[in-house]
């Protein structure tokens, strides 16, 4: 870690940032892997974590190409 003296090094931080930020994607995936493990489909639904049997009523193209859908139950 750098002393309050000594000049930040972007490419160090955001080196350090990235690999925060994997391994905090990492847990994530495991913590989801369990509940869906843990859970049946009802109840993730019921608990807010999951919608089930949603269908596409629109879609239009938003920016940068990309496809913007419209869900519902």
């Amino acid at each position: 870690m750098a002393s309050r003296n000594s000049p930040l090094n972007p490419g160090v931080h955001f080196d350090n940032f990235r690999s925060w930020l994997k391994l905090e994607g990492e847990a994530e995936q495991q913590r989801m892997e369990s509940r869906r493990n843990r859970l049946t489909p009802a109840e993730a639904e019921r608990s807010g974590s999951t919608l089930l049997n949603m269908v596409v009523t629109s879609h239009t193209t938003g920016l940068g190409g990309r496809y913007l859908l419209t869900l519902q139950k």
